[in-house]
């Protein structure tokens, strides 16, 4: 087993070739937590994508690991002082630190703005990842938290 060397990470902003890997992501499980859990139709999936890779609010990375692709990190709001950040992670690759280098990056090149994450009250290890990176819990509304990080 080759240890993964965190230093071959990197993210790149998605294209339309990703529309099959992202929507490989659309599991039952990874939606769990999501405020919609039902998982799209490929057609749903494709027209949600196509508009995302499009956006001008909205920002969607590939995490690549050396040449694998170890999941994704949407960011919203990008022209607000506070971003929207969520993140998936392949199975295999949870707990390799993957998630919290993408976040911390992705703080990197946004200098002077806030981070809010939306995290399902059962979604421990997202709840557990923000806090550890010095996100902080600000409200409470159902189902739902929200998380914030002030940079």
């Amino acid at each position: 087993h080759k240890k993964n060397n965190i230093d071959s990470f990197y993210m790149k902003p998605v294209d339309f070739s990703e529309n099959e890997f992202v929507y490989g992501l659309q599991t039952k499980v990874n939606r769990q937590f999501f405020i919609n859990p039902e998982v799209p139709s490929i057609e749903e999936h494709t027209k949600w994508f196509q508009e995302a890779v499009e956006s001008t609010i909205s920002q969607l990375f590939i995490l690549v690991q050396g040449s694998s692709r170890v999941g994704i990190l949407r960011v919203d709001n990008i022209k607000n002082s506070t971003l929207e950040v969520s993140v998936i992670i392949l199975k295999k690759y949870i707990g390799k630190g993957f998630a919290k280098k993408a976040l911390r990056d992705i703080e990197g090149l946004n200098p002077g703005k806030n981070f809010l994450a939306i995290i399902h009250n059962n979604n421990t290890a997202s709840k557990n990842l923000f806090l550890k990176i010095g996100y902080i819990l600000t409200k409470c509304k159902g189902e739902f938290n929200e998380y914030k990080k002030i940079l």
